[in-house]
């Protein structure tokens, strides 16, 4: 399946990923995949991801300092 977004959509949709995993991070919480225990930091890189094709240098790693 291939979707189309547009960059304002991938910037909103990391702003909310990156969101929720500063959430994560305030709580100590784990995020299921399948099987799998993913922690705020994975849920950041999965954030990261979603800024790179924007050209972005936007780092989840600063935004928890600045939120936390």
């Amino acid at each position: 399946m291939k979707v189309e977004l547009s960059k304002k959509d991938l910037k909103t949709i990391s702003m909310i990923v990156a969101e929720k995993a500063v959430q994560m991070k305030k709580k100590g919480q784990l995020w299921m995949r399948g099987n799998e225990h993913l922690s705020c930091v994975d849920i950041g890189k999965i954030a990261n991801k979603l800024q790179k094709p924007l050209g972005s240098q936007w780092d989840f790693k600063s935004k928890i300092k600045n939120k936390i």
